[in-house]
């Protein structure tokens, strides 16, 4: 199990430096457009899907690590009082029964539309005209990545509630 827990952190901290690698293209995209269309008077084609694009993908990126650090928002009014290996029981039902379920489905489904636009090569309709699916692959690997880290968070509340107090 810890090998399991190990995969998924090592998984999500990976993820978050390919997104602060995706950060810095973004910044740097951002500024030619803005001195291309300022200073040169030559707005680029392609700036506005890459910003649009990769905004996407730095959020999905960065979610497993949100959730391996436990950064996302939650609301520990009534799980504060109670004891601790029942809260953690009704969270980790709760990851169970609806969280796993969900982020799995859309990462499913991102998974599908990137194989269905990667067999189709259907293109982004703008001026650019790039394809679709590099766009939806760190969008998959990211929700598979959290699906992933959910996972494990659901195991480790597992572990909580298993063992005495």
């Amino acid at each position: 199990m810890t090998g399991f827990f190990t995969i998924t952190d090592r998984l999500a901290g990976l993820l978050v430096a390919v997104a602060t690698v995706m950060l810095a293209a973004l910044i740097c995209v951002s500024l030619y457009e803005v001195f291309a269309r300022y200073v040169l008077a030559a707005p680029t084609v392609w700036a506005f899907d890459m910003v649009n694009f990769t905004n996407g993908a730095l959020f999905v990126l960065g979610a497993a690590y949100a959730q391996r650090e436990r950064l996302h928002v939650s609301i520990d009014i009534l799980s504060g009082r109670l004891p601790r290996r029942l809260g953690a029981a009704i969270l980790g039902a709760l990851f169970l029964l609806a969280v796993l379920p969900t982020i799995g489905l859309l990462a499913w489904e991102a998974t599908h539309r990137l194989i269905g636009f990667w067999q189709s090569g259907r293109v982004v309709e703008s001026a650019w005209h790039p394809p679709r699916w590099p766009f939806y692959v760190p969008i998959a690997l990211g929700l598979w990545a959290l699906w992933l880290q959910c996972l494990a968070t659901c195991l480790r509340l597992g572990l909580q509630v298993a063992r005495p107090a």
